[in-house]
């Protein structure tokens, strides 16, 4: 069963969701190895993903079905430090994960941000500072709320940024369906192997 993307949703984490084109995956559970990309991971139930490359970047796009108003996206960007695991993890325990950071580093990206909750995980074998937050995308998306978390690993060879998230068109919808699918989303974020 081939997948079918709907049109750009307007919002920074889905973004990824709406691209045409690329690699498209059969809507069952499965183990993904995408060697190219340096991932494996395991696909959510009834999900699909797409993988694109865009501006020397790879975009790994994830949802469950065309008007899903939740999903997760995964971008990589080349990244060669000649550094080993150990000593990135080393300088990611030194990230600055804190509420300011990130509300910062979110409001240069054009939206208005409020930071939930912060923190760090193992996401595969590097350590990811992440973090929980609501947004408020503009017109182009109708002005839909977002609840998303955000994680940013660093592997020997890329830098990824990790985002899965919900969208509704009220504030509280975001968070509830964000929390309805947070299981889903800690289950895929744990299952992320990197090779490269």
């Amino acid at each position: 069963m081939e997948s079918r993307k709907s049109p750009a949703r307007g919002a920074r984490w889905l973004s990824g969701l709406a691209l045409l084109g690329g690699l498209a995956a059969p809507a069952c559970a499965q183990e993904v190895s995408l060697p190219e990309q340096g991932i494996a991971f395991t696909l959510p139930d009834g999900w699909t993903y797409q993988v694109q490359q865009e501006q020397g970047a790879w975009l790994i796009s994830l949802e469950s079905g065309p008007t899903s108003q939740h999903g997760c996206s995964l971008n990589a960007r080349k990244l060669p430090s000649g550094q080993s695991q150990s000593a990135l993890n080393l300088k990611m325990e030194q990230f600055p994960s804190t509420r300011e950071y990130w509300e910062d580093n979110l409001r240069k990206q054009g939206s208005v941000v409020t930071v939930l909750k912060t923190g760090k995980d193992m996401i595969g074998q590097a350590l990811a500072p992440w973090v929980v937050y609501e947004s408020v995308e503009g017109s182009v998306s109708g002005g839909a709320f977002i609840t998303a978390k955000n994680f940013a690993a660093v592997t020997p060879t890329q830098v990824w940024t990790i985002v899965c998230g919900a969208q509704h068109a009220t504030r509280e919808g975001a968070k509830a369906e964000f929390a309805r699918w947070t299981p889903v989303f800690d289950r895929f974020a744990a299952s992320i192997r990197f090779s490269q």
